[in-house]
């Protein structure tokens, strides 16, 4: 008598091996699904901190580099600043204003820029005029910088008072403040506070 055995796998085999590679399956669609949704979260939070940081870096570096009137012989306030924001001249050349270069004739031949902060909405924006906007009043080219829910500004004198807006007289027309502080809180509200010394107030 012959004896046949069939081979292969029973219809309840089948069914649990398909069950068994359906779970593997949804829990590794899952798994890669969160690590790209995770990989783009960083990657959105990367670009938004690179970009705080070159705010703040551009911020301070405006204010520590601004120019007074003295050294302009402007006969209006080379720095203008209120709550909401500031104007101030600077060299285009951060090196032109360095601490360690003379003050002299050769300094006003470096190109001037002004540069005005302030918020729009729920922007920062720094806006430059350039050289050659300077006579005309034209030439403003503003650049949205981060995302903020309050920006604003004191000034300090030289006797050590916060006042509200710069120049506070007309003596003070040439001078600039000993120190700008200001207060940026973010959209996810973050709280940062800057405390800044132009370079010619040291």
């Amino acid at each position: 008598m012959n004896d046949f055995r069939q081979s292969g796998m029973t219809l309840l085999e089948v069914l649990v091996a398909t069950s068994i590679l359906a779970v593997v399956s949804v829990m590794a669609f899952v798994s890669i699904d969160n690590m790209a949704r995770s990989k783009t979260t960083l990657k959105k939070q990367t670009l938004q901190l690179n970009e705080v940081n070159l705010a703040f870096y551009q911020l301070q570096n405006d204010l520590q580099m601004a120019v007074s009137g003295h050294m302009l012989n402007a006969q209006v306030p080379a720095f203008m600043g209120q709550g909401e924001g500031f104007t101030l001249y600077r060299y285009k050349n951060q090196q032109a204003t360095s601490s360690r270069i003379n003050t002299n004739g050769s300094l006003r031949q470096q190109p001037l820029q002004r540069v005005r902060w302030f918020a729009r909405g729920q922007q920062l924006i720094r806006a430059v005029q350039g050289a050659h906007g300077l006579m005309n009043g034209n030439g403003w080219v503003e650049q949205p910088m981060m995302v903020v829910d309050v920006f604003t500004c004191d000034y300090v004198n030289v006797a050590g008072q916060v006042v509200r807006q710069w120049p506070e007289n007309q003596f003070d027309n040439a001078k600039l403040p000993t120190m700008v502080q200001c207060i940026l809180i973010s959209d996810t509200g973050a709280e940062s506070t800057f405390k800044v010394v132009p370079w010619q107030a040291i």
